[in-house]
């Protein structure tokens, strides 16, 4: 992985200045100012405000929210980015995105906010590739699929004795995710043969 991940950079960077905008403004003081920020909300979304599936999936709540999907992002974005290519990866980030909130506005009255439904998105697109195209890669390689299934499932799983946390965005996501992945030939493979891997 030798390319800058600039789009996986310029996800973060955007999410971060959105975050010190929300601050400014004072979104985060309370529960009906971050729903005025575009948090999402099950009964406002069911009355037609179906734009807070998107705008939900920019806000945080916190700086540590922030940070840690930040990290996260970064990690499995930059696999993604490389794997997938840069638009293919921006694709995936948005669909499972939207799949996350939907799945949250499902199962939770909200309001909830955080890109984590994007991230576990991207995570179950690159388990997917991993998994799909394990023939192509060298032993080390193949395990990395296997180690990324076991976080995702460990990450969801300790994520449901965890108060605030969205685990149906999670969900949603990787489910998401993982579809898009196996439904698209990513940009490495295209340009790869297996003798080269």
């Amino acid at each position: 992985m030798s390319s800058t991940p600039l789009v996986t950079i310029s996800l973060i960077v955007l999410n971060t200045v959105i975050f010190f905008c929300t601050v400014i403004l004072g979104f985060l003081e309370s529960e009906s100012a971050i729903l005025k920020a575009g948090a999402l909300s099950s009964e406002l979304v069911f009355q037609g405000e179906v734009w807070r599936l998107f705008s939900a999936m920019f806000l945080h709540g916190s700086v540590e929210h922030l940070v840690g999907n930040a990290i996260g992002l970064y990690i499995v974005g930059m696999a993604a980015e490389h794997a997938y290519g840069r638009m293919e990866m921006a694709g995936v980030y948005i669909v499972s995105g939207l799949a996350g909130s939907v799945f949250s506005v499902l199962l939770n009255p909200g309001p909830s906010v955080g890109a984590s439904g994007a991230i576990f998105g991207l995570l179950g697109a690159t388990i997917v590739f991993f998994l799909k195209y394990r023939d192509w890669f060298h032993l080390r390689e193949k395990r990395v699929g296997n180690v990324l299934l076991m976080w995702a499932a460990y990450s969801i799983f300790t994520a449901y004795f965890i108060p605030f946390i969205d685990n149906a965005a999670h969900v949603g996501g990787l489910i998401g995710g993982a579809f898009i992945g196996y439904s698209m030939t990513p940009g490495l493979m295209k340009s790869m043969s297996p003798s080269s891997v």
